[in-house]
């Protein structure tokens, strides 16, 4: 517990959230969610990215890693919201 009686991160676990995601982290991360639910406001369901992944994977990769390494999401993209968590 920290100081304030919260719980806070070992210097591991901040270490792996500061590190790049790969390519079997984002893959495995749609594979290991309900391809039902909808990820966002766009209303596409997992179902459709698995489908298209083949065309898909490498621009998504590089829409997360871009994400990570800037916060910032292109302009074109403001206007959805991309999440692909697994759950536990």
């Amino acid at each position: 517990m920290g100081p304030l009686g919260f719980k806070h991160l070992t210097e591991e676990n901040s270490t792996l959230l500061e590190r790049a995601v790969t390519m079997e982290e984002l893959e495995a991360s749609l594979w290991d969610s309900d391809d039902s639910k909808s990820p966002g406001s766009d209303y596409f369901n997992l179902k459709l990215y698995r489908k298209a992944w083949g065309l898909i994977c490498h621009d998504l990769f590089s829409l997360v890693n871009d994400f990570f390494t800037t916060i910032t999401f292109p302009k074109g993209l403001k206007s959805c919201f991309c999440h692909f968590a697994a759950e536990d």
